[in-house]
């Protein structure tokens, strides 16, 4: 049945496929399909778009429009798929037209959209991190998860593994379903380091690829540490103990030779005979004070020895630290000087041998003109630049030990920074020396040329006047 006011939506295509990522354009012209084709006033248009499927979105324009009713309009529908969309998706266009009488007139047009073929997945490891023992054997649990919407097939291979070390998977290759998972097991065997690790940490690598996805690699981390023996070393200690035992024994009677307070002679055993001649009553009253003041000076004499062995300790420290502070500041006084002073030696020997130079020339042109009675005028005087000033030798502080109390007392921080700042200073200062030498040194040198050059052409003037009057 022809209608007044129709409203008409077509597109050449209505179907495409997207990449993740990318957008798509649907092009579709609308018209009044009516029989009403007389321009006598505009038709209100008005569009919007629903989208069924996941991981897409779609806009459409226009969203409203004035049109005749004999015109023809081109509207676009822009499909963008994100970097997970589903397989398919259906984007209907939906269209209404509004007359004069304030009638709406509705069409829809559907547009269909496929995903194009993308393999992405993830690795899941919910412990990276193992606190390992030497010759035990640990699994790792690895979840492949399958973003794609293909199905993918998996291979999972060591890419990293430390010498000595085992490793296998529970499989490999695994096959996963689009939008699927799978947990694989990685297996793998410490070996024997030493006999005690001290904290160390090996790292194992798993490279897990697909055929179109670009590979990830999964990083374990394993710390060792602690004693270990082997079966073979358990065993020869234990065959050994014997020999340990006595060793150990051994060392604790060589151990009490060398601490004298255990060589401390027992009085009841040397007044014996006197102890004996007394009643038991008073014999076992004096065996007992007797007793009691050899614990007193055995603790005194235990106490002694090792407070002697403080005193010997500190002493040995104090003299480390002393040492220590000594070479520190006399390092930066040498360094706040001695640059600036080699550098005035070698430009001194610079002078010295430009000198030489300028005498030995000269000395050979008298050698010349000696013969026309010509007499060697008097050289210039050798100068040097001025030798830099050497800072006063600082005064160390010291360390002091309070064998009273047993402490060791060091010097104020204050005191030491007193000392160092201006040998800091001083060395700045020496770089500025070392400019201000070579320049003069520089100067001297020009001065010392220019004056044996003078005295050769005094030579060769005073020779041509003798020449001169020896022709006449």
């Amino acid at each position: 049945m022809v209608q007044f006011v129709n409203l008409q939506i077509e597109a050449k295509e209505a179907v495409a496929e997207v990449k993740p990522t990318q957008s798509y354009d649907f092009y579709f012209k609308y018209y009044n399909g009516g029989y009403f084709q007389r321009n006598l006033y505009l038709f209100i248009v008005e569009f919007k778009v629903d989208v069924d499927g996941e991981g897409w979105e779609a806009y459409v324009s226009p969203t409203l429009d004035f049109m005749f009713p004999n015109e023809t309009r081109i509207g676009r529908v822009r499909v963008v798929a994100s970097a997970r969309p589903s397989n398919y998706a259906n984007i209907t266009l939906q269209g209404r037209l509004r007359d004069i009488y304030g009638t709406w007139h509705y069409r829809n047009f559907t547009f269909k959209v496929k995903s194009a073929p993308y393999h992405s997945f993830d690795i899941k490891v919910d412990n990276i991190f193992i606190k390992a023992k030497q010759e035990e054997i640990y699994r790792v649990p690895i979840k492949i998860i399958n973003y794609g919407n293909y199905e993918e097939r998996f291979l999972i291979n060591p890419f990293y593994v430390p010498p000595g070390w085992k490793v296998s998977f529970s499989q490999s290759p695994v096959i996963i379903p689009p939008n699927g998972e799978y947990t694989i097991d990685l297996f793998f065997v410490t070996p024997h380091e030493k006999f005690f690790i001290q904290e160390r940490t090996f790292t194992i690598m798993v490279e897990i690829s697909a055929m179109e996805a670009t590979p990830k690699i999964v990083s374990i981390i394993v710390s060792m540490d602690g004693f270990h023996l082997t079966l073979g070393q358990t065993v020869a200690v234990i065959s050994s103990m014997p020999s340990l035992l006595l060793l150990i024994f051994v060392g604790i009677i060589i151990y009490r030779k060398n601490v004298p307070y255990t060589y401390l002679p027992k009085p009841w055993k040397e007044e014996r005979k006197e102890l004996d001649k007394l009643k038991p009553i008073e014999r076992k009253k004096l065996l007992k004070e007797m007793k009691e003041e050899w614990k007193s000076a055995k603790y005194f004499c235990k106490d002694w020895y090792r407070y002697e062995k403080e005193i010997e300790r500190l002493r040995r420290l104090r003299n480390k630290k002393q040492r220590h502070l000594e070479e520190k500041i006399m390092k930066e006084w040498r360094d706040s000087w001695i640059e600036a002073y080699k550098v005035w030696k070698e430009e001194c020997n610079k002078i010295r041998e430009e000198y030489e130079r300028g005498k030995r020339k000269l000395k050979e042109i008298y050698e010349k003109a000696k013969k026309y009675g010509i007499d060697l005028p008097p050289l210039p005087k050798i100068s040097y630049p001025p030798e830099p000033k050497k800072p006063a030798k600082p005064k160390v502080p010291e360390y002091k030990l309070n064998e009273e109390k047993g402490i060791l007392i060091e010097p104020d921080e204050i005191v030491i920074e007193r000392i160092l700042l201006p040998l800091k200073k001083n060395k700045m200062l020496a770089k500025r020396d070392i400019i201000k030498i070579k320049e003069m040194s520089k100067e001297i040198i020009e001065k010392m040329k220019a004056s044996f050059n003078a005295i050769e052409r005094k030579f060769e003037e005073e020779e041509k006047k003798r020449k001169w009057k020896i022709k006449r």
